[in-house]
Order: structure tokens, then C-alpha cells, then sequence
């Protein structure tokens, strides 16, 4: 604009530097500032109270709160309310609670009055630093500033209160908040349902929490989950199963974390099967399971396998494109001794297109995933689809082994397609790859039957004496 000679004024100026710190840039808004200053455009409190606040939020804290002390000292400008919150609210973030606190004092020195909003993030702060006596001190201090606290205020307190195993000062501030006028929401209930629960009171907490609804209050999921963990723990699956579906009847679709509480609690009960729905149920409604899930699931297996099992969760993984991790309880199956059946090979065999784009997703399946895919197929005899992917195994410079090439082998000689048998025959023997014993035996009974091709009967013969 400069370059087509419009002439940009102060205005101009800071719609872009909005919008750079809008677009987390707060280093480009920066140095338009510094250009606004080398040219003796005239800059304003909220320009720096825009880029001080983008700092902040790309955790650049040191760097706004020099800015900060520029803006007073240099430019003489004078900070209002919202340039303390911001600074005060990155300071916190970063465990600078003292330094925060001295922002307080200083702006209550300049006779520019917090608001509640900036005594809330300040108490919350002193509350997670476990210093609740000074949370408090400063509690009367907004009081004394005519600033009345909010449900956020008194949530933070409550928190602080738990943390610091102070359960009874909690239950009395949560009815001095509601004789004040404040009305608790979810997360006040969550605290005090929580901390109750870990005083092992979980009847208590059913009651605070039936209350709460009784009074209008609507409790989130994380609410009815931290009910749902403590009964697990407990091992009171049939309540925490009730307290569950409650929830689904009050209008809460559960998440993740809540089914996987769920499933914690069941396999740690030894009720695999019941694990298992859970986890089908969570499918059904297309959740991922995460890593905790996954590792919860087949700790619960390792104490009870069962064939079953393991083919329901391995569909599961697989409708939820979690191939790799379908591929990982397939290997784990085998090493509990347990033998895939036709079921549980048209499940892995039906991912194929899941197979196929493990490398898009930069998971590069091995030698051993390939050939239980390979020997899927086989056992479906789509002998096309085992031949293809043996083909792209090698091109991808991933080597068959012993198990893949019997494999191979066997099927074609189970099909009486010689020709190819031998192929593979003869590959193994110039990559001197053992012959397994159920491959020779294919072969010796193929040479004792009366076999219809002489010709391909023969080849198969001297090939076998050969060895």
C-alpha cells in the first residue's frame, strides 16, 4: 500500500496487526510496531494489549511482559484492566504466581481495580500451587474491593480444599457459596463428587450427585465418569454399569474415557466377556480406542484367552480402522496358542483395503503381518489376492521368510497348480529357505497317489529326489 503511495494511518495499522496476532503471528504484529514507530505513526494502548496477548498465547510470556514494561516506561502510555488480566492470566500459565501477584499489587496502586475475573485466575493459580491459606487471604481481599466472587472463584477454592485433603472445609464452603447466592454448575459437583469418592464415601457421592439433579443441575459426563471409575475400583461393576446407562438416559453420550472405565473395571474383575460387549458397544457408535483401551484389553486377555474373544475385539479394531493394533492381537493370539479360524481370517481378510493403506498413515506393516495376510487368503483360496500381495511384499523390499514361502507352497500344491509350487520350490532353494515338514508331506503323498498329470507329477519327482 506504502508502495502505491496510500498513505496508512494508525487505523490501517492496526486492523493488520489484529489480524496478525489473530493468525498467532504476534511476531510479524511486532515488527509492524516497530515500523509505526520508526515512521511516528501514532500507537495506542490496545495495539499493545493485542500483541501482548498474542504473546501470551504463544507462550511467549517473558517477551510480552517486557513489552508490557516498554509500553509504561517508553511510550508512557497508561495500561487498562484488560492489559493486567492478560499478562497476569500468561504468568499464571507459567507457574509465575509471584511475579502475577506483584502485577495485582501494582495496579491496585495505580487505582485500577480488578475485576473478578483477575482475583478468579489468581486464586485458581494460588489453588493449584497448593497454597490455599493465601487463595483465601486474597479471597477477603476481593470482598474487602467490593468484588463479589462467581461460581469460577468458589470452584477453584473447592478444588484447592480437596487437594490439600481438606473434604469438610469444601462441603462447607460449597453451602456458603449456595447461601451467597452462587449457584454450583457441573464442575463444582465433579470436585466434590471426586474428592468424596476418594474418602471411599461412594453411596455419599451417588446421593450429592442425585441432589444435584434433583436441583435442576445438570452433571456432565466427567461427573457420572468419576462416579463410574470409584465403583470400578471398588470392583461394584453392577453399580457402575447402572450409573453408566443412567447416564446414557439422561441424554450423555459416553466418550472414550467413560466406556473405558468401564472396561478397566471388568477386566480387573476377571469378566472378559463383559469387557468384550463394552467394547463392541463403543464400536457400534464409531470411538477409536486409544492406547488405554488397547493395553487394559489385552491385559484382561493375557489372564483369560479365549478364541472368541479375541476374534471379536480384532473385528472391532478393524470396523474401527485400528488395523495395526487387530494385526498386534492376531500375533498375540498366536502366541497364547490359539489358532485363528475361518471367522477370524474373513475379518482380517475383509481389511484388506485397511492392510493397504498402513503406509499412508506412515506405519509400515512387517514380514509378519504380510504373511497372515498372505495365509488369510490362502485358507479362503483366493490364491490371486496371495500371489499379488507376496508380489508387493517383495517390491516394497520387505523379505518373505521360511513361514511365507511353506505357505505359498503348500496352497498351490493343496490346488494342484505344480507349476507354480515349483516356482516357489525353486526360489526357496536358491534363498536356502528350509522346506517345512508339512510341505514335504504334501509333496511325498502328491508323488504315492496316481496323480492325473504324469508330466507335472514328474517335475514334482525330480525336483523332490534332486534334494
Amino acid at each position: 500500500m506504502v508502495d502505491n503511495q496510500y498513505q496508512c494511518n494508525h487505523i490501517t495499522y492496526g486492523v493488520v496487526i489484529n489480524g496478525l496476532c489473530k493468525a498467532n503471528d504476534s511476531i510479524a504484529a511486532l515488527t509492524l510496531l516497530r515500523l509505526m514507530e520508526k515512521r511516528q505513526i501514532s500507537i495506542n494502548v490496545n495495539m499493545y494489549n493485542m500483541i501482548i496477548d498474542s504473546l501470551c498465547k504463544e507462550e511467549q510470556v517473558p517477551k510480552a511482559f517486557s513489552l508490557f514494561r516498554e509500553m509504561i516506561d517508553s511510550r508512557r502510555l497508561v495500561p487498562g484492566i484488560v492489559t493486567y488480566s492478560t499478562l497476569i492470566h500468561g504468568l499464571c500459565r507459567i507457574d509465575q504466581v509471584n511475579t502475577a501477584l506483584g502485577l495485582l499489587k501494582e495496579m491496585m496502586d495505580n487505582r485500577i481495580f480488578p475485576n473478578v475475573i483477575i482475583f478468579s485466575i489468581l486464586v485458581d493459580a494460588l489453588c493449584k500451587d497448593n497454597k490455599t491459606g493465601e487463595a483465601f487471604k486474597l479471597l477477603e481481599l476481593m470482598q474487602q474491593s467490593g468484588v463479589e466472587p462467581n461460581v469460577i472463584t468458589y470452584n477453584s477454592l473447592m478444588h484447592g480444599l480437596c487437594l490439600s485433603d481438606q473434604l469438610n472445609k469444601a462441603i462447607t464452603l460449597f453451602k456458603d457459596m449456595i447461601t451467597q447466592g452462587v449457584m454450583p454448575n457441573a464442575h463444582t459437583y465433579t470436585t466434590l463428587v471426586d474428592a468424596i469418592c476418594k474418602k471411599g464415601m461412594v453411596e455419599q457421592s451417588q446421593e450429592l450427585l442425585e441432589r444435584m439433579i434433583a436441583r435442576g443441575a445438570k452433571p456432565d459426563i466427567v461427573t457420572y465418569s468419576v462416579l463410574i471409575d470409584r465403583y470400578c475400583l471398588l470392583g461394584k461393576m453392577d453399580e457402575a454399569r447402572r450409573v453408566f446407562y443412567s447416564m446414557v438416559a439422561k441424554g450423555h453420550e459416553p466418550d472414550i474415557f467413560s466406556y473405558s472405565i468401564l472396561i478397566n473395571g471388568y477386566c480387573k474383575g476377571k469378566r472378559v466377556d463383559d469387557a468384550v460387549r463394552i467394547f463392541e458397544i463403543m464400536s457400534s457408535n464409531v470411538l477409536t480406542p486409544n492406547t488405554v483401551t488397547y493395553n487394559t484389553l489385552i491385559s484382561g486377555l493375557c489372564k483369560s484367552p479365549d478364541i472368541f474373544t479375541f476374534g471379536a475385539l480384532i473385528d472391532g479394531f478393524c470396523d474401527n480402522g485400528s488395523f495395526s493394533e487387530a494385526m498386534k492381537l492376531f500375533h498375540m493370539m498366536e502366541r497364547n496358542g490359539l489358532k485363528a479360524n475361518v471367522v477370524i481370517y474373513d475379518i482380517v481378510i475383509g481389511s484388506k483395503e485397511l492392510f493397504y493403506s498402513l503406509s499412508l498413515k506412515d506405519l509400515q506393516p512387517g514380514t509378519r503381518t504380510y504373511t497372515t495376510m498372505i495365509n488369510g487368503f490362502c485358507k479362503k483360496g483366493i490364491l490371486d489376492d496371495a500371489q499379488n500381495l507376496f508380489n508387493r511384499m517383495e517390491q516394497k523390499g520387505i523379505l518373505p521368510d521360511d513361514h511365507t514361502f511353506n505357505i505359498m507352497v503348500q496352497s498351490y500344491l493343496v490346488k494342484s497348480d505344480i507349476h507354480k509350487a515349483l516356482q516357489f520350490l525353486n526360489t526357496m532353494e536358491e534363498r536356502a529357505i528350509l522346506h517345512h515338514a508339512e510341505t514335504i508331506s504334501i509333496i511325498v503323498d502328491m508323488l504315492a497317489a496316481d496323480y492325473p498329470n504324469h508330466e507335472s507329477r514328474d517335475r514334482l519327482r525330480n525336483f523332490f529326489l534332486k534334494k
